[in-house]
């Protein structure tokens, strides 16, 4: 899936989430929703590279006002031996964030990568990230 290259951009960032395949500039959210993320396909796409190079640019970076919802199968692993699965980098990511002191809320599910499942994700990552009206 390629980027949006004509998107309104809000005014307000508090309100946006980004979620997909998506690939915003950081000033522009202060909500993540990440659903079975692809978090060791690094920019360059190659399927051989560093599985962790998402958490080693957070590790580095200051920490921003961003707060996360993640979530992840427990079945979406690496079989191949290369660390391209989504489950072990997700988990990864989180313990970096947590450790950086970002807001994460993490979710597995007994399940691969299945669209059924973000069905109910991503309104659990919503409600988790903007609450729940009264």
């Amino acid at each position: 899936m390629k980027p949006r290259t004509a998107v309104a951009t809000p005014t307000d960032r508090k309100s946006t989430v980004i979620s997909g395949a998506s690939r915003a500039q950081r000033p522009l959210v202060a909500k993540v929703l990440s659903q079975s993320g692809s978090l060791w396909l690094e920019p360059t796409q190659d399927e051989t590279a560093e599985p962790t190079w998402l958490a080693q640019k957070f590790i580095a970076a200051p920490k921003l006002p961003v707060q996360f919802y993640m979530d992840a199968g427990v079945f979406e692993v690496d079989v191949s031996g290369r660390g391209s699965g989504i489950l072990v980098p997700n988990r990864h990511l989180r313990d970096v964030l947590r450790a950086k002191g970002y807001a994460v809320s993490c979710r597995e599910f007994p399940a691969g990568h299945d669209y059924a499942n973000w069905r109910g994700t991503l309104a659990d990552g919503l409600i988790t990230l903007f609450g729940q009206k009264q």
